[in-house]
């Protein structure tokens, strides 16, 4: 279901964390971005986490971003299942190596 936490895939690889925490601040309060790297390459992975302020602002998040035109690529947006970021990054990252 809704969480303040949504997943943003299909990122250019060439977008920075800020450009990217620009793009998610237009629809609403950020309160923390995690954006997943390859620790061997420091590349971005094009997929991060976003916690929103409310889930009226995650909602808005994933009306808006999902399918938006962001370079050549268009972005996936969804709830995330997990509603912790920091958690979340640990998971990943142990999937990872």
């Amino acid at each position: 279901g809704p969480s303040r936490v949504v997943y943003l895939g299909s990122i250019p690889y060439d977008q920075t964390e800020e450009q990217i925490l620009d793009l998610c601040s237009n629809v609403g309060p950020v309160i923390n971005l995690k954006m997943m790297f390859d620790p061997q390459t420091g590349r971005s992975k094009g997929y991060a986490f976003i916690e929103f302020r409310d889930l009226e602002s995650s909602a808005s998040a994933v009306r808006n971003l999902n399918g938006y035109q962001l370079g050549s690529r268009f972005l996936k947006c969804g709830y995330s299942s997990n509603s912790d970021i920091s958690g979340v990054s640990q998971q990943q990252q142990q999937q990872y190596n």
